[in-house]
């Protein structure tokens, strides 16, 4: 059975973020301004769902694959799953660091949307993973 790579595009962008994240914390640890503080839920999303959720996701679908040999229910939702993930993550934090400025015309309630857009994507992923372990049916 071929080996497909569709997983390794989480684990890279896992990745990415876990250089993100830290990178803000140490700009947070470093700079001490009350502006670094807005900084907080972004870091934070970042690393929760950018480093660790993505690794995650990466893991289950390399393991459902290639270690218990299931076939994977859609590929397609595999696609979608990744850039809702991405979009909705990116999202929140752009928004909790842009609604926390004092008089921001950037809204508060984008982080729901984004955060909506994430959820999704989880239920996407878990149900691509429940119905490639039960056979599709």
């Amino acid at each position: 059975m071929e080996q497909p790579d569709f997983y390794l595009r989480f684990v890279y962008t896992a990745v990415g973020f876990l250089v993100a994240g830290p990178a803000f914390g140490m700009l947070m640890a470093l700079k001490r301004r009350e502006w670094v503080l807005r900084l907080v839920p972004t870091h934070t999303h970042f690393n929760l769902l950018g480093w660790v959720n993505l690794s995650l996701c990466g893991l289950a679908y390399f393991a459902v694959f290639n270690i218990y040999g299931y076939r994977l229910y859609s590929p397609l939702l595999v696609n979608v799953h990744y850039w809702l993930a991405i979009l909705g993550m990116v999202g929140m934090a752009a928004f909790w660091f842009g609604s926390r400025w004092p008089k921001s015309p950037i809204p508060v309630w984008g982080i729901w949307v984004f955060g909506a857009v994430q959820a999704f994507s989880s239920f996407i992923f878990v149900f691509n993973i429940v119905k490639s372990v039960s056979g599709g049916s």
